[in-house]
């Protein structure tokens, strides 16, 4: 974020260079079996996005409404079809509350990489995802390939208004982003 287009802390006014701000950022995905066997459970093929199923979320985290957003999110790719729900996650407390108030009976994982004792072979077994590849990998194709190059700074209200842009586009959804933003304004 550019210098004093935020409120900064002691330690950020003393230090030069860019003010750095907490991104959220969600991926949701329809699952079918993937190519690939799981090494916890080598009977298993592990699932894998649906061609043109993944979606993207995100939004600065002073900007408030994640949960209820990428719920709509979910409803809008499908959740009342879906025959289980799994949310995928790393350990912060934030999520798995998003997790009880969106999405209450989801199966819940904590990533492989975040946590030591989890129940991976069972997940495994069905064929679930037990790290949170697809959604670290938002994180670069959502936020820093447009939002981190060299020499950009960010306003709080410049980056408010790319992140919607860019996940429409990564959507495919860029015209009915830009009829809601049309009802909007009239």
């Amino acid at each position: 974020m550019r210098r004093g287009s935020v409120p900064m802390e002691e330690e950020e006014r003393q230090r030069k260079g860019d003010v750095y701000r907490e991104m959220k950022v969600g991926a949701v995905f329809l699952a079918e079996r993937g190519p690939e066997r799981s090494e916890l459970a080598p009977e298993v093929w592990v699932e894998t996005p649906k061609e043109g199923s993944l979606r993207y979320f995100a939004r600065r985290t002073a900007k408030g409404g994640f949960g209820q957003l990428l719920y709509a999110l979910a409803v809008q790719s499908g959740l009342s079809r879906a025959k289980q729900i799994v949310v995928l996650g790393d350990g912060a407390p934030w999520i798995w509350k998003l997790v009880a108030e969106h999405f209450p009976g989801a199966v819940q994982i904590v990533d492989l990489y975040h946590a030591q004792r989890m129940r991976y072979p069972a997940f495994r077994a069905q064929g679930l995802h037990v790290g949170s590849g697809i959604a670290e990998a938002a994180c670069k194709t959502v936020v820093e390939t447009r939002a981190k190059r060299a020499g950009m700074w960010w306003t709080p209200e410049g980056l408010d208004a790319l992140l919607p842009l860019r996940t429409a586009k990564l959507n495919h959804t860029k015209d009915e982003f830009w009829e809601q933003q049309s009802r909007l304004v009239a």
